[in-house]
Formats: structure tokens, C-alpha cells, sequence
């Protein structure tokens, strides 16, 4: 054999060494990622049926999640893994006659703050880090009732991380050697006591009730601190915008000072909603000062230059973005709150040009006039717009609006009635799919998933029957993300109620390529509609299917082999047949159309 065939045969030796070692690398990629998509229990914190008593409201702190577990009194923190998921403090131990949980856990300086109050309007702000979780108490502040201790945090977020540094809203202590009693104003911390201050006393008051303040809800836009912020106005006390840049003098109203969020009732001032897009601040301002208007402002803070444009809707009821568009839930402001076609989806420039003419995309609740279908959860994904809606004959369903044609379609067909209604408080974008909770009739309260590749839903039963396995205890705030894991409460029959998740922070388990390959036969091949995976394997199999980048289309248990492949674009695709952690056969499909 001469030298040339040697080096061809060992050029072909080469060749398939690195194709085996493409494939199980890429089978190990697939692999980790397919067990990350399905909800697993994160822990069994307390054996049997009873389960444990978690708080429902979480923190994400880089790739971290905190809890608290009411039933030891303490604070635990999780990476997403069952050893990583550990107590780490006992917030009873901190400060004495505490009255609520702690809350807030936001990371700024180096330090993650945290606060709890107590017997006698006391409220302490503690800061601790990844490495020494062990809490040090910073400084104590006086708590006036009309915030909230706790959910006011999430519904109202008056803490936040600006420039490295904490902004929120506080009241100064009014006992021993602290004498300033301003009430609730802005203050800032650097995670020292000496960089922990008041940064402005916007409107001076003594008792912090309509006469302070009581700076609510931050967000960071254009370089600034954009939060809501109590004011006179003549004989009365309103909430307008407010901006900072960290230093007191840039502590001042909105340039235009147009945008007035609400009226001066403690009650009445909430966090106003507001979205990103393309670089754009859009602001969602109730209208408190007129009783019974139920009239919304979208306004349109382009940047610190231009005066905002806005549109109005009476009965709003969420809005998203579809390319230029602006897609809304509601009654145009033109139509009046007492048009018949009712809270509709519409449609209106992102431009915003005067004047306004939202267009009607269509009347999913046809004569129900009012509240109509309430369009609402807006998500783009896969350059459609999803939205939840109730047309109250199958009541709350997933829909998709496709700008390309103007098309509306119902994607979900839950098996909901009068008794048994959606109102979808929890759905959120993750690993480019859906997960919404939802109930029917025969199952109760459960996880979903929307693909919006193919528009395909999957369910779990977590809790067989009509028990509800996924736990809605706290509205929109059920899911949350924290790193590479989404994190819901579930309750099993087994385990009772625990922290379960989707995704993994560290590397999933390597799943084993076995000799051993299952024949399979793919029909047809090419397909352009419909393609069958038949083969002899039975028993907890699962069928994957993925494109050349690596990015999972479409996976199925052994009794579904069908998979709907229309909305796939031409080209070359992969199944992989797994069964007990191990892939024991795999293949190609070509898609053409």
C-alpha cells in the first residue's frame, strides 16, 4: 500500500472520529436541553403529602432565586439545583417583634438588600452577599402605613438598583437621636451607613400621609430614574412624574410635566404599567381624578427631548408591539366607554401621528358590548403577536394575530365553561416557548406550554384529576426567572405543595448514545405537512426533533408519533429517539414545500 492511500485511509479515520464527536456533542447539547423544557420538582423541602409553606413571592438575584419558607422562618436561596437549594438565614433571629416577612432582596454595590419591619413602625434595611449570607443591619426606618410592606414591593416596586446604587422609598426614623421626620421620600444607599441617605425631600411632610412624597414606581429609562411622586397642585395633592439622575438637584419634575399619574388617595396611586420597545419607554397612566371614567393614557416617552405623544382607551386592558404597530385591548377614546362592540382588539400606529385612529382588528366577543373579550398578556414570539382572550363560548383561550394578513385565530382550545373560566394571571416568555397556567374541567389548575413554531400546546397534569397541580397564589407574579430556570409553586399528590422548575443553570445530565440502534422509518420523507416516526420501541420513549442549529422544533411522547411540520421552514432536520436517558436511535428529515 503505497503512502498516498495511507494517508487517504487515515484522512477517513479523521473524518469519522470528528463526525462521532459532532454527534455526541450535539446529542449531549439536545439531550440537556429536552430534560431542561419539562417541570420538574426543584426540592422535596418537607416529606409527605403536606408539603411546605412557601411565600409567593420570589427574588431573582443574578443567577440565584430567594424564597421564604414560613415554615422554619427562613430565607432560602436557590441556584436551581436540589443540593444548591438551602436555608441560609432565619429572619426571626434578626430583629425583634418583626410583624412581616422580609422583602425586596435587590443586589446594588456589591450588596443585596433586604427589609423587614416590626412592632412600632420600625422597619430595618439589611444587606448580606452571595459569600456571607449572614445579615447586617444597615439602618432603621420609620414605616407609615399606605405602602404596604410587602407585595408593594412587586406591585408598586419602590426599590430598585440605579448606577450601582439603591433607590426606594423610605420614611426617617422619628425616635432617639433621629429627629427629621420628613415621611416618605427618596433616599439612596451605597450599602454603607454613611452613603445611606435621603436624596431629596420632594414634598415636605411630617406624617407621610398626602403630604409626602411616597415615591412609587421606579423604572430605569434614557439614563435616568423615572419613578411616580406625590405633589401639590393648588388646594390638592396629585402624583406626577418625577426624574433623577442620582444627585438631588437632577431630582426634578418631567421636563413637560404633563404625564400626571393619579389622584392623592393612598389607595389610589398604583404602579403605573409601562413597556420597552425598540428603545422606547411607553407609560400607562390610569385616569384616578374622574370616578367611574375607566379611562387609560398610553403615552410615548421617545426621549428627554420630545414631548410625548399618547392615545386613550377606555377599559384598557393590556397592550404589545407587532412590528410598527401597536396592538391594544379596549374602547378608543373617540368611540366613548359605552360602545357597543365593547374592549376589543384594535390597532394604532407606533408613530402615533395626529390624529389618532385606532383600527378595529376584530370583535372577538361579538354582542357582549363592555368589558368585551378584555384582550390582555401580549407576547411577540416567531413575529406574531399572542394574547389571551375570553369570547365566552369556550371563554379564556390563547389567540394569535398575524399583522402579514390581518388574522386573528383561537391557538388553545382549553375545555373551560361558566364555572370554570381562564383569566391566564400567569404566562410568561422562556427557552422561545409560552408557559402559561390554566384550568379546565377535568383537570384543574395546570402548567402549559405554547410553541410558537408550530403553535402546538402541551400540559401537564401535575396533580392527576381535577386538583390543581400549578399554585396561583399571587396573580401575575407565579412564575419566576431566575438565570437559565423558570420557578412555579406545584403541588403533586406525593409531594404536596413545592418549588418546581423548567431550565437548568449548570449542565444538564449527559444522556448516553447506546449500539444498539432502533430502526426507524420516517413517513414521508421529504415531507411538507405531516411526517409519522413509526418504530418497535415502546415504554416511556420520547421523539425529538431539531434543526442544523441546534434549536429544538417539536418533541412528543410514544403515543403521539405525528408531528406537524407545515410552518417549518425547507431544509434538513433530525429526530432523536430517547428512552431512559439514553438515545437509542436518531435520524434525518427533509422538509420541502
Amino acid at each position: 500500500m503505497n503512502t498516498y492511500q495511507n494517508k487517504f485511509k487515515m484522512l477517513i479515520y479523521i473524518n469519522r472520529m470528528f463526525a462521532l464527536i459532532l454527534i455526541s456533542c450535539f446529542s449531549l447539547f439536545i439531550c440537556n436541553y429536552i430534560n431542561a423544557q419539562n417541570p420538574e420538582i426543584l426540592k422535596d423541602i418537607t416529606s409527605g403529602t403536606q408539603g411546605t409553606n412557601i411565600e409567593t413571592v420570589y427574588y431573582p438575584v443574578d443567577h440565584y432565586m430567594f424564597f421564604i419558607n414560613n415554615d422554619d422562618s427562613s430565607v432560602w436561596r436557590t441556584d436551581g439545583t436540589s443540593s444548591g437549594t438551602v436555608p441560609i438565614f432565619k429572619y426571626s433571629n434578626l430583629i425583634n417583634n418583626w410583624t412581616h416577612l422580609p422583602y425586596g432582596f435587590i443586589k446594588a454595590s456589591g450588596v443585596i438588600f433586604f427589609a423587614i419591619q416590626t412592632i412600632g413602625d420600625t422597619v430595618g434595611l439589611f444587606t448580606f452577599t452571595h459569600s456571607n449570607t449572614t445579615p447586617v443591619l444597615l439602618r432603621k426606618f420609620r414605616y407609615v402605613t399606605g405602602g404596604g410592606p410587602l407585595y408593594s414591593i412587586k406591585l408598586q416596586r419602590q426599590m430598585v438598583e440605579f448606577n450601582d446604587k439603591l433607590y426606594f422609598n423610605a420614611a426617617d426614623f422619628y425616635k432617639g437621636n433621629i429627629t427629621n421626620n420628613l415621611g416618605r421620600e427618596l433616599w439612596v444607599s451605597d450599602g454603607t451607613l454613611n452613603g445611606t441617605k435621603m436624596l431629596k425631600d420632594i414634598n415636605p411632610g411630617n406624617y407621610g400621609f398626602d403630604t409626602d412624597s411616597d415615591p412609587t414606581g421606579f423604572v430605569v429609562a434614557y439614563g435616568k430614574l423615572l419613578f411616580g411622586a406625590r405633589v401639590q397642585d393648588g388646594p390638592r395633592y396629585i402624583f406626577k412624574l418625577y426624574e433623577t439622575d442620582g444627585t438631588e438637584t437632577g431630582t426634578k419634575p418631567y421636563k413637560y410635566g404633563i404625564i400626571q399619574l393619579a389622584a392623592s388617595s393612598s389607595n389610589s396611586m398604583t404602579a403605573f404599567a409601562f413597556q420597552f420597545y425598540k428603545g422606547t419607554l411607553y407609560i400607562v397612566v390610569k385616569d384616578f381624578l374622574t370616578p367611574g371614567s375607566d379611562l387609560s393614557t398610553v403615552h410615548k416617552l421617545v426621549n428627554f427631548n420630545d414631548i410625548p405623544r399618547s392615545f386613550s382607551a377606555y377599559k384598557f386592558s393590556g397592550f404589545g408591539f407587532l412590528k410598527d404597530k401597536i396592538v391594544f385591548g379596549g374602547i378608543p377614546y373617540d368611540k366613548g366607554p359605552a360602545d357597543p362592540i365593547g374592549a376589543e382588539l384594535y390597532l394604532v400606529d407606533t408613530l402615533l401621528n395626529y390624529p389618532i385612529q385606532p383600527a378595529l382588528i376584530k370583535d372577538i366577543a361579538v354582542d357582549v358590548g363592555g368589558y368585551g373579550s378584555a384582550p390582555s398578556n401580549f407576547i411577540t414570539s416567531n413575529n406574531m403577536l399572542y394574547f389571551t382572550a375570553m369570547d365566552y363560548v369556550q371563554f379564556g383561550q390563547v389567540w394569535k394575530f398575524d399583522l402579514s394578513n390581518n388574522s386573528v385565530v383561537q391557538v388553545s382550545h382549553i375545555q373551560s365553561n361558566a364555572n370554570n373560566v381562564n383569566f391566564f394571571h400567569s404566562i410568561i416568555p422562556f427557552n422561545n416557548n409560552i408557559y402559561f397556567e390554566a384550568r379546565d374541567s377535568m383537570h384543574g389548575n395546570e402548567l402549559y406550554k405554547l410553541n410558537p413554531m408550530n403553535d402546538s400546546i402541551t400540559y401537564w397534569d401535575i396533580y392527576p384529576g381535577t386538583y390543581d397541580g400549578f399554585i396561583n397564589a399571587n396573580s401575575s407574579y407565579s412564575f419566576c426567572q431566575a438565570g437559565k430556570v423558570l420557578y412555579f409553586l406545584g403541588n403533586d399528590e406525593s409531594q404536596g405543595m413545592e418549588i418546581w422548575k423548567i431550565g437548568n443553570n449548570a449542565a444538564g445530565v449527559e444522556l448516553k448514545m447506546i449500539n444498539a440502534k432502533v430502526f426507524a422509518k420516517v413517513v414521508p420523507n421529504p415531507a411538507n405537512e405531516n411526517v409519522y416516526i413509526d418504530y418497535k420501541e415502546e415504554g416511556n420513549v420520547r421523539l425529538l426533533l431539531f434543526d442544523v442549529c441546534h434549536r429544538l422544533m417539536e418533541s412528543q411522547t410514544d403515543d403521539n408519533r405525528n408531528f406537524n411540520i407545515s410552518n417549518f421552514a425547507m431544509g434538513i432536520y433530525y429526530y432523536k429517539i430517547i428512552k431512559e436517558n439514553s438515545i437509542i436511535g436518531f435520524g434525518k428529515l427533509i422538509v420541502r414545500h
